[in-house]
């Protein structure tokens, strides 16, 4: 069973969380949410930061899982943004959540199906972040 840590994906999640507190759903200037390309540059940055740090499997692997579950941890990271985006959704927070995850998944992996199935081989860890890429480095070593 692969272990990746619940805080993988929200590591990543920062460029879309900067887009999200740019969003004013205010104002009517304001590109709408359900325009999903406003994520683009976002998302750019997201691969960039996955290839460097050589986590862009863990990355998908991640994304799909939490594509397959409803997933409390992540909901709350981004409760207060998606609650605003809210106002002009019909959708739930974790539905709205799912449907930025599948448009990353589409842009990074535009080859690779979308299921919302959880991929069996992998569990979602609560290990902090550098605890989890350093035994990842050791598992590689080895």
């Amino acid at each position: 069973m692969r272990q990746i840590s619940l805080y993988l994906l929200y590591s990543y999640m920062f460029p879309i969380d900067n887009q999200l507190l740019e969003m004013d759903a205010e104002d009517p200037d304001a590109p709408a949410f359900e325009d999903m390309e406003v994520f683009a540059p976002a998302v750019k940055r997201i691969e960039e930061d996955a290839v460097a740090n050589g986590e862009l499997e863990d990355l998908r692997a991640a994304i799909e899982y939490h594509l397959g579950h409803d997933d409390e941890f992540l909901v709350k990271k981004f409760d207060r943004y998606l609650a605003e985006l809210m106002q002009t959704e019909s959708l739930r927070p974790e539905e709205t959540l799912k449907k930025i995850l599948a448009y990353i998944h589409m842009k990074i992996w535009p080859n690779i199906p979308l299921t919302y199935q959880a991929p069996p081989d992998v569990e979602m860890v609560k290990v902090s972040l550098p605890d989890w890429r350093k035994a990842r480095a050791a598992r590689s070593r080895q």
